[in-house]
């Protein structure tokens, strides 16, 4: 796996560590602790069909460190917690993660941001592993977000000169639950190819009259279907296609330059997952797929 924080997202992140630590320091002459959530690319080996694995990523690209609404914060010397109405701080947050995604749909979030900024911190703690891992809220929020696997990026300070220097130390939990470091992060600018992919428009956004397209033939077929936006840029076509199958059709954020299409065929509890055939693309029609795929 390679990581990559964009510059301004990086010091983002930064200057909000740097912010409590010093308010700590000044006030009670311990650093305080904080956090930001992440706003992240990937680009991953299995579709939408299966809960992503930390071995499934190859690129994790973060492009945004969003930062919680102050007035929510409760930050000290050993912990980063929220105070006031729950319910009240993740509607609000929510919302300002939403904008962003909504600009650029193939971001989300698949990690957490925290600070140690204390001699040793560059691990993650007991209290870490039970709230951010281990509790029924931390299961549901993975499960919801379609990961079997969470990113945890750990902040810690080294004072030169007396300048604060910030390091980002990344850990994931892998396929057997354990945590493990993962490699060192890139800094990279807005400006680099990768920043420039993960902020691009996805294929709904990039293509939508093609789209209507397969939609008025589908009409036309009278073949019954519904399409669905899923998370990370990616589209799902459920198409009834007879004889008690159907046709789960995934098409990746970055159709058609990457043909790979995933499809997932039922019949009752029985499924089989194939890939589109070569000859698929955005020049062919999508009722001619299905009539393809009607001869599985």
């Amino acid at each position: 796996m390679h990581i990559y924080f964009v510059r301004d997202a990086f010091e983002r992140a930064v200057q909000e560590a740097e912010r409590h630590y010093r308010q700590g320091t000044d006030e009670t002459g311990l650093p305080r602790e904080s956090v930001a959530y992440p706003l992240s690319f990937i680009v991953f080996d299995q579709g939408p069909f299966h809960p992503i694995t930390l071995s499934d990523i190859s690129l994790f690209v973060v492009t945004h460190a969003v930062i919680p609404p102050r007035r929510f914060q409760d930050y000290g010397s050993g912990h980063a917690r929220f105070k006031g109405d729950v319910k009240e701080m993740n509607e609000v947050f929510n919302r300002m993660l939403e904008a962003y995604i909504d600009r650029h749909p193939r971001l989300d979030v698949h990690s957490k941001m925290h600070a140690h900024p204390f001699p040793g911190g560059d691990h993650i703690s007991g209290g870490d592993r039970k709230h951010l891992i281990d509790s029924d809220g931390a299961k549901a929020w993975r499960k919801g977000q379609g990961l079997s696997t969470i990113i945890l990026h750990v902040m810690t300070r080294e004072e030169i000169q007396g300048k604060g220097l910030w390091t980002i130390h990344n850990f994931g939990l892998d396929d057997n639950d354990r945590i493990v470091r993962l490699p060192e992060t890139e800094i990279i600018s807005r400006k680099h190819r990768l920043a420039r992919l993960a902020l691009s428009a996805a294929f709904p956004q990039a293509f939508p009259l093609l789209e209507d397209g397969w939609a008025k033939e589908l009409h036309r077929a009278h073949i019954p279907f519904k399409r669905k936006a899923v998370l990370r840029g990616w589209v799902m076509y459920r198409i009834w296609i007879g004889d008690g199958m159907m046709a789960f059709i995934a098409l990746n954020p970055s159709f058609p330059d990457e043909r790979k299409t995933l499809i997932r065929l039922c019949r009752g509890s029985s499924f089989a997952e194939i890939l589109a055939p070569e000859w698929w693309g955005p020049d062919l029609s999508l009722l001619r797929l299905v009539d393809f795929l009607k001869e599985k």
